[in-house]
């Protein structure tokens, strides 16, 4: 069961996360392509990273301004929408993350390797699977139950991945495990991918593109759902902290999107809200696209049927035009139904 309280003896003044990496959004066939099309073609949002298919997932980045999107086609979900907000994975540089248990959040390493031929594998990344941030199952309770008992080793063999990121039990680590969706940390090893150079790269195609489409400036927040919003609110803090909180259960990270909490009937990433630069400019072209929703206030609704289930709003930037990697802005509040 994971705990809530930090251990008196960890300083939560080091942070563990540095900023939203990419939100993982599972898709069955055939709205993955239909989403693909929607969100590079009509949209024109950047494609900047080609990611290794594999033998269970197809898989695509698109970038929107201060971070990715994995769009993740596997095998179709049994119940539920076409497309749905699956995961959050949050880059570290920390160099010791038992830190994470002195902090209360019980934790799993799970690596990915590069197999050299007559050499000792090559480490590409290290992710860590974080337990209870969205939703538990019985069979997280029962893996995280083992991980007590089990050495640190142990995990590093079974979980590791490949570089075509497949890895053993895939399917059954994502749909009945983390069923409801995964929380995760990850760092890279800089000798193989120079994620800052990267980012840079997609920065300045974002902004030769203005934006795409929209006018999207950036991802201003992340919102998630949670049934027990202090207890939620509790585990969440715990792990952004330095993280400046605006407001309750609101965090801005140092760098790019904030990651909000708001009571909702289940644990799981509820919607998320673009800036982009007019929503007068937005709106005409939205209804054009067949995904204009509705409009309450100084927010645009996108229609959530024309984009497969997911709940995208759009608010109007309070930066200059000229896009940028991230927002500091306060979030709305809003009803979650």
């Amino acid at each position: 069961m994971i705990t809530t309280r930090p251990h008196p003896s960890v300083s939560l003044d080091v942070p563990i996360v540095r900023r939203i990496d990419h939100v993982v959004i599972r898709v069955a066939e055939p709205a993955y392509g239909r989403l693909l099309q929607l969100l590079t073609g009509a949209l024109q949002l950047p494609a900047p990273r080609r990611l290794p298919a594999n033998s269970s997932y197809q898989r695509s980045s698109i970038y929107a301004g201060n971070m990715d999107f994995e769009i993740l086609c596997g095998p179709p979900q049994r119940t539920g929408p076409a497309a749905r907000f699956y995961g959050l994975v949050l880059e570290t540089q920390a160099q010791d993350l038992t830190r994470l248990a002195g902090r209360g959040i019980s934790y799993i390493p799970a690596p990915c390797y590069l197999p050299r031929r007559d050499k000792a594998p090559m480490l590409l990344r290290l992710n860590f699977l974080l337990d209870g941030f969205l939703g538990a199952t019985p069979s997280m309770r029962l893996l995280f139950a083992l991980n007590h008992l089990l050495p640190e080793r142990f995990w590093m063999r079974t979980l590791a991945r490949n570089e075509h990121d497949e890895i053993r039990g895939a399917n059954l680590l994502y749909d009945r495990v983390y069923r409801h969706g995964l929380v995760m940390l990850v760092k890279y090893n800089p000798g193989w991918r120079a994620a800052d150079a990267e980012r840079r790269r997609s920065i300045a195609d974002f902004i030769a593109r203005r934006g795409g489409a929209l006018g999207l400036v950036s991802v201003k927040e992340v919102v998630v759902g949670a049934a027990n919003l202090p207890l939620a609110g509790a585990r969440w803090r715990n792990l952004l902290h330095p993280a400046v909180e605006n407001g309750m259960a609101s965090w801005q990270i140092s760098e790019g999107a904030a990651i909000r909490l708001v009571a909702a009937e289940k644990d799981a990433i509820h919607h998320m809200v673009w800036e982009v630069e007019s929503l007068q400019e937005a709106a005409p072209l939205l209804h054009d696209l067949g995904l204009l929703g509705s409009m309450r206030g100084n927010e645009i609704r996108l229609d959530r049927q024309a984009l497969f289930g997911l709940d995208i709003r759009l608010v109007e930037a309070s930066l200059p035009a000229q896009p940028k990697p991230g927002s500091g802005a306060t979030p709305p509040r809003d009803e979650v139904r």
